[in-house]
């Protein structure tokens, strides 16, 4: 009995695998394929120099006869053991895409349409064989005949351009996919007011001042042309203001100088206000962030042809000499008057600014010329002692200060866009989303790598404020008194201010060592410093450093030190 179950199990054992083998073996050449594909594909995107991770492959990325023969011919082999198998047709599809051969990609997809309502992936890689052919009509004929599985960011995007792209009467469909998208808003909501449509109109423009990061850059870069298009709109016709539009394309200089909407976008502003250099000088930083040293240096000059006073244009140009030959280089020697001018002439105009101090002592001193009087400017507006003496009312010789207790207290190391010890975190209102905040590493500005900029937001109805913070790691304080400082710079500060809070974070009511706000500084690295009590036992205080205004903040340095008195004999 049990022999004839043994018997039994082995012949069913091999009739399966005579029926699935063909389906192993396929399954086996078809990852073979893949793995192969997957691996040309990235390392001839980065032969491209480009960023893109697109599975419709783009058309930057495409492979050459030798990179895609053992992607087919281990697909071949799929086919010779189940040429029914709908992922090997599939596979074929991608190989077609990977080599741009749109219409053996078309052919392909034809014959397995039955199936991309199963499959996210497949369904991409029919819109993308339709959308690179340019053949919007087909992108959205499979849309309406056949709902994405799983409707992906890059699946929305690809048939809402098509809807751009066929008739503009399919706006309401193109913003069911894209609800956020400013260039459709904006159609939407001029079309509402020419047609006295109050209401509606109304909808658009708030989606228009309330919007998404993905709004303002989109991922597919042919939306980011309409986007280039649409913001100069928005301020034309004051549906953004000024320091609005100032701070998303400040934003977009940051974070994205490298893609080509960003320079459209200021080139477009500059035309239409050629004589606000603002937008002439956010083009500069883009080009000074890209590493266009020569066109930096020429847009940061036409700057102050439009005004002569602009100041931080003067410690650009320093800083793009430097960028060309560090000014500590022996053989830079010939550039240090250069840099030294226009250190100068920023100073001349922001005696105050800590950092443009600092580069102008730098670069005199490796020249050889005196800076005895700029170090003692800067040792003046610099001493935290002489504002803990002048304070307390005690001769300055007489102050010490203990050791910084607040953690990377200068933002100087990194986890990628998070500062070592401290935590980007941020509030939107109750419930709600109020407002749009975002931080991250600045190493342009010098002395102030950790950036907070408000998009929007602001005061909101219940009297709160939406903000966002750079929350530290605690330490503990005792009965001393401790001194306060933070280092910071602001620029476009519209609504509020910043704010320092160092305090017991855990609880309601706890105690609180320091909170006190950080007024705008126009552009100038500044130090505020506040004298705060301690507590009498130990305490677990933490600090943070918070932009409850519209615009943006950068921050240098953030110290809580101990406060001694010694007698003087």
């Amino acid at each position: 009995m049990r022999h004839g179950i043994r018997l039994g199990l082995l012949v069913l054992l091999a009739v399966c695998l005579v029926i699935f083998m063909p389906a192993f073996q396929s399954a086996a050449w078809i990852n073979i394929g893949m793995v192969t594909l997957t691996r040309e594909l990235v390392r001839q995107t980065s032969s491209v120099n480009t960023k893109e991770r697109d599975p419709n492959y783009p058309p930057s990325v495409q492979l050459t006869s030798a990179q895609i023969a053992p992607v087919l011919a281990a697909f071949e082999q799929a086919a010779n053991v189940d040429s029914n198998n709908g992922t090997v047709r599939w596979s074929l599809v991608r190989a077609d895409l990977a080599m741009n051969d749109l219409r053996a990609a078309a052919d392909a997809v034809a014959k397995i349409k039955d199936q991309v309502s199963r499959n996210p992936f497949l369904y991409l890689d029919a819109l993308g064989t339709f959308d690179r052919s340019n053949d919007s009509q087909n992108v959205i004929a499979l849309y309406e005949s056949v709902p994405p599985p799983k409707r992906t960011q890059t699946i929305s995007d690809t048939i809402a351009i098509a809807y751009l792209r066929v008739t503009p009467k399919a706006l309401e469909k193109a913003l069911v996919l894209r609800p956020d998208d400013l260039f459709i808003n904006y159609q939407l909501e001029r079309q509402a007011r020419q047609s006295g449509d109050t209401g509606h109109g109304e909808f658009f423009r708030r989606a228009l001042t309330h919007f998404a990061l993905n709004a303002i850059f989109p991922a597919d870069t042919r939306l980011q042309a309409y986007v280039a298009q649409t913001i100069p709109d928005l301020l034309a016709e004051q549906i953004w203001n000024r320091g609005m539009t100032l701070n998303v394309v400040a934003y977009l200089v940051w974070q994205h100088p490298d893609a080509p909407m960003v320079s459209q976008v200021l080139k477009n502003l500059i035309a239409r206000y050629p004589t606000d250099p603002d937008w002439m000088f956010l083009l500069a930083e883009l080009d000074h962030r890209r590493g266009d040293i020569d066109l930096a240096t020429q847009e940061y000059q036409r700057v102050l042809q439009i005004k002569p006073d602009y100041a931080e244009a003067y410690l650009r140009l320093g800083l793009v000499i430097e960028a060309q030959c560090p000014i500590t280089r022996a053989d830079c020697s010939w550039i240090l008057p250069q840099a030294a001018q226009w250190y100068e002439n920023y100073h001349k105009l922001v005696p105050e600014d800590l950092s443009g101090l600092e580069k102008l002592i730098q670069v005199n001193r490796v020249l050889g010329k005196p800076v005895a009087d700029l170090q003692a400017d800067l040792d003046n507006i610099a001493d935290d002692r002489r504002f803990v003496a002048q304070k307390l009312g005690v001769p300055v010789e007489s102050i010490a200060l203990g050791q910084n207790l607040v953690e990377n207290s200068n933002f100087a190391q990194w986890s990628g866009e998070a500062p070592e010890n401290w935590r980007f975190l941020d509030y939107l209102g109750h419930g709600v989303k109020d407002g749009l905040y975002e931080g991250g590493k600045d190493r342009l500005v010098p002395g102030a790598p950790a950036r907070l900029v408000a998009l929007w937001g602001g005061s909101l109805p219940d009297g709160s404020t939406t903000y966002a913070e750079y929350f530290g790691k605690s330490f503990v304080v005792t009965e001393n008194q401790y001194l306060v400082t933070v280092t910071y710079r602001t620029w476009n500060v519209m609504d509020g201010k910043g704010a320092v809070f160092v305090g017991d974070y855990t609880r309601l009511g706890g105690n609180v060592l320091a909170a006190f706000p950080l007024p705008p500084s126009n552009g100038v690295l500044r130090t505020v410093r506040v004298l705060a009590k301690g507590s009498p036992s130990q305490v677990q205080m933490t600090p943070l450093v918070r932009n409850v205004g519209l615009g943006q903040f950068w921050f240098s340095q953030v110290q809580v030190r101990s406060v001694m008195i010694n007698v003087i004999q």
